[in-house]
């Protein structure tokens, strides 16, 4: 059988909304002191959410109309060289979600920006959810017989986590070959099960991973025969 891993993807095309960025330092809390943060307030119709880029500067050294440091001093150069490639991330962030058909939101430009949007992206969770919707959809598009065999795998995978591997849940971006062999192994030796019944049970593994791919979440990236 062969098995691809997979990682983000980029889609198709929706219409673009407005983007506004601005840098702009803020008083910590409890405000002490010496430098401000630095944060960059995203603005899409209208609508603004604010981020923090983690990093500090004196007011007296900061020009709020644009939004960049002044002087000609190496610290100010390097650190108005570090916005512009915050500023380039930002458009790039919102370019995805237009290719992914996702809504433009400052919300949605900010997650993509911090990384959030994926860490929450759970693989037993997205399998149990597809997994509740075969349920719903019993005797019109799934058979009982094929969501009691999902639903299977889904308490073998959960069991692989947890003993193998001592994890509740795993980031999809997390899986790879060497755990899917892992997987694979575990059938064999734990479960007991056949070469065949074990590729069977991977690849409804593999269908939760395709959804993700549909879903703009991952794309191939690589691929390896399991063989017994």
């Amino acid at each position: 059988m062969q098995f691809y891993i997979y990682s983000p993807l980029k889609g198709s095309r929706m219409l673009a909304k407005s983007l506004g960025l601005l840098f702009f330092l803020k008083k910590p809390s409890p405000y002490r002191k010496g430098p401000l943060l630095i944060f960059l307030r995203i603005t899409v119709d209208g609508i603004p959410r604010e981020l923090s880029l983690k990093r500090t500067w004196e007011k007296s050294r900061w020009i709020s109309k644009p939004g960049r440091a002044g002087g000609t001093k190496e610290d100010a150069k390097a650190l108005n060289a570090y916005l512009d490639i915050i500023r380039s991330k930002a458009n790039e962030a919102r370019t995805k979600l237009i290719e992914k058909n996702e809504p433009i939101t400052a919300q949605g430009i900010k997650d993509v920006l911090s990384g959030s949007a994926q860490r929450k992206r759970m693989f037993l969770k997205i399998f149990e959810a597809y997994n509740n919707n075969m349920k719903v959809l019993i005797g019109t598009d799934y058979s009982k017989d094929s969501w009691e065999k999902y639903d299977r795998v889904y308490n073998f995978t959960k069991e692989f986590l947890e003993l193998k591997c001592g994890l509740s849940d795993i980031n999809i971006l997390s899986l790879n070959m060497e755990l899917i062999k892992e997987y694979y192994n575990w059938y064999r030796t734990v479960q007991k099960c056949s070469h065949n019944t074990s590729i069977k049970y991977i690849s409804m593994f593999k269908t939760i991973i395709l959804q993700c791919v549909d879903n703009g979440w991952l794309f191939k990236r690589t691929s390896c025969n399991l063989r017994s």
